[in-house]
């Protein structure tokens, strides 16, 4: 067996090698998810404050503009600017969208990585390696497992549907709205609703619970996982 060493400070090292990777791989696959969960909550946090005030905004200029018949012709301009707020609020609303979605795939992307490092530190002597699609991936976690138990045996049971739902984000990959169509848990039941509905132009939208349901099946998917 070949494990790199980590920068491990030695004054918390145990006389167990194997274990010390396996929490520090534990914390810092938690601590990293975590941290990604914590950004998202922060730009939600931001987005819909900034929501919030374009719709004051669009309100006070609608209590306060002329409401008379012969107003669209007299100031058209008046007219031309509530639509503009109108499109400010729309364009900040699909902006929340866009966030989620973004941190749905920074999510997924985490996993993936997590898997290639932990594989390149067992395997010192492959610099980069290709190591395949989804199912690979798996397989792979099931070798590492055997060298380091704490990694789980098997990703979340769900992860899959994460996996596709990064595909449809980032390629509206065909096949994998197919497999959404006919194998979407319950809680990405909106997800199935949503393709072939699209607009051109418009990925499929997540809720924020979604997105929490999302980081949850991250955190299962690795080490270092306590349940609340």
């Amino acid at each position: 067996m070949s494990i790199s060493p980590l920068n491990l400070d030695s004054r918390i090292m145990s006389r167990n090698p194997q274990l010390d990777i396996s929490i520090s791989r534990g914390d810092v696959y938690q601590e990293g998810i975590g941290s990604i969960e914590q950004a998202s909550v922060f730009g939600e946090a931001a987005l819909q404050e900034i929501l919030k005030d374009k719709k004051k905004q669009l309100a006070r200029y609608v209590r306060t503009r002329s409401d008379n018949p012969e107003s669209k012709e007299k100031h058209p301009v008046s007219f031309d600017n509530e639509a503009l707020r109108r499109m400010h609020v729309t364009s900040v609303e699909d902006s929340l969208y866009e966030l989620r979605n973004a941190f749905a795939l920074s999510a997924y992307h985490f996993w993936e990585t997590s898997i290639y490092r932990w594989y390149l530190e067992d395997n010192p002597r492959e610099f980069s390696k290709n190591l395949g699609p989804y199912a690979k991936l798996k397989s792979v976690m099931a070798e590492l497992h055997k060298r380091d138990p704490g990694i789980p045996n098997a990703p979340d049971s769900h992860l899959e549907a994460v996996c596709r739902l990064a595909n449809i984000l980032k390629h509206t990959s065909s096949t994998s709205c197919e497999w959404m169509k006919n194998h979407a848990p319950p809680e990405l039941q909106s997800i199935k609703d949503q393709i072939g509905q699209m607009p051109p132009g418009r990925s499929v939208r997540l809720t924020n619970e979604q997105l929490t349901w999302i980081f949850n099946i991250i955190r299962r998917s690795g080490p270092g996982y306590r349940a609340n």
